[in-house]
């Protein structure tokens, strides 16, 4: 009998930890392993008592019904009446509650056929109506109050919950990032308040990158302003020469450099350039390349004295640049660089060339590249540059370009080459050196089909009138 009695009492308590477990489980997973025990508990104890069908099944109709109708209750008072998908939670804390009670009510069946509890049934036969009397008479009334607390408990706690949210939703509406919530338990409501906090920190951190990202935008927009400031504001007067150039920038700034200066009497600069990179690093070599060139081009002006401008040695020059740049720079910092020197009176170009792209010389439907004559400047000091020169006749034209307009590649990878541009200005030779540059870039959009430029484009256009 005491072995019986042991299993028994090991069968109830298993039951009732698997309700409990099903109660408190925080997830789904788990809240069913404890329900499939908790039945798995019922079933062996109505085996082991043998108790009427009917008198279990009224009881936990009786049990179940009032549970819903606990549950019911909750929802409709508490503020959660409007969130369908709490429904999942509540229905699973009210089978619990109907499987322990249930559960409990058998162990009751057997205290009374045991004899544990003094009463007036038979411990042959326990009917219905004696287990119903027993259960509203003398239990029901403690129970109710016990699942009214519990009740009332749960949805305080859920409401508090809810509340705790709201409240941190509308600081968060109203801009503050800072606020958090307070946080107890190792429940789903928990791990509900540690998503918001995590959510507002990170809200927080990407309002304070977005601040950052702004400021830098500022800051580029005023760097973009001042680089225009560096590119000639108008173009020099001459009677022989038209000249146009344009830099469109593939970020807010550019690397690409171009500048012309009427020197004195019949002599005009052009100096046309690529630094390496893009963006803001570019961009402040690029400054350094222009505010350096025509320092030295001051120089070079100085040093000759009285008639200097009709002796400007142009590999000179480069070659000073060079070594500023080298001495002035980073080591992997350097420049491509084409400086010319054109005499209005005598259509001669006098120039050199520094690692650039060499320029196109169109000439009666046919177009010539002209010579390169020295490496990049700023890579190395001892670096050596030569000089040449060619006669412009009326209708010539020079295009200098840079790697921004050979360079983009359409769909399948192909670049679009300086053939297709030879195309290009041969077939648009007449026009206007304007008209020339809008044509240029023109076909190299449509060669890549995409309105976001790939590198840096800039023409300069030099027509001989």
């Amino acid at each position: 009998m005491i072995l019986a009695d042991t299993i028994f009492i090991l069968i109830a308590l298993m039951t009732m930890a698997g309700a409990l477990a099903t109660v408190l489980a925080r997830s789904i997973i788990y809240a069913m392993l404890g329900l499939v025990v908790t039945m798995f508990g019922v079933a062996g104890l109505y085996i082991y008592l043998n108790a009427p069908f009917i008198a279990m099944m009224q009881i936990l109709i009786y049990v179940g019904a009032i549970t819903i109708l606990i549950a019911f209750a909750i929802m409709v008072v508490g503020p959660l009446s409007q969130r369908p998908k709490e429904w999942t939670t509540l229905t699973r804390f009210a089978l619990a509650f109907v499987v322990a009670v249930s559960s409990f009510f058998i162990f009751l069946k057997f205290v009374v056929q045991s004899k544990w509890l003094p009463g007036t049934f038979s411990t042959s036969s326990l009917t219905t109506k004696d287990i119903g009397r027993v259960f509203f008479d003398k239990l029901m009334l403690p129970f109710e109050l016990i699942s009214l607390l519990i009740g009332t408990s749960l949805t305080r706690s859920i409401t508090g919950a809810v509340h705790k949210l709201y409240e941190g939703t509308a600081r968060v509406r109203r801009g503050d990032f800072t606020h958090r919530i307070s946080v107890r338990g190792e429940d789903q409501l928990a791990d509900l308040g540690r998503s918001f906090n995590l959510m507002t920190e990170d809200l927080e951190r990407l309002l304070a990158v977005a601040k950052e990202k702004e400021r830098l935008q500022s800051e580029i927009e005023i760097a973009r302003e001042v680089q225009n400031q560096l590119f000639p504001r108008s173009v020099p007067e001459a009677k022989t020469l038209r000249l146009t150039a344009r830099c469109n920038a593939a970020r807010m700034v550019s690397g690409d450099y171009y500048d012309y200066q009427l020197l004195t009497g019949t002599k005009i600069a052009l100096a046309f350039g690529d630094v390496a990179g893009k963006g803001i690093s570019a961009a402040l070599l690029m400054a350094t390349v222009q505010s350096s060139f025509r320092t030295q081009l001051q120089a070079c002006l100085e040093a000759e004295g009285p008639g200097a401008h009709d002796n400007i040695s142009t590999s000179k020059l480069v070659s000073q640049l060079n070594q500023h740049l080298y001495l002035h720079s980073a080591l992997e910092k350097f420049s491509t660089f084409y400086f010319g020197v054109y005499d209005d009176s005598t259509g001669i170009l006098t120039y050199t060339n520094a690692g650039h792209l060499p320029p196109i010389l169109v000439r009666d439907g046919q177009a010539t590249r002209l010579e390169v004559n020295g490496i990049v400047v700023g890579a190395f000091p001892f670096a050596q540059y030569g000089e040449d020169c060619v006669q412009l006749v009326s209708g010539d034209m020079l295009v200098c370009f840079t790697d921004g307009i050979t360079e983009p590649e359409n769909e399948y990878g192909e670049m679009f080459g300086e053939e297709r541009l030879i195309e290009v200005l041969l077939k648009n030779a007449e026009r206007e050196t304007g008209e020339m540059i809008d044509a240029v870039i023109h076909a190299v959009n449509e060669w890549t089909g995409s309105p976001e430029l790939q590198d840096d484009m800039t023409l300069l256009v030099a027509k001989r009138l």
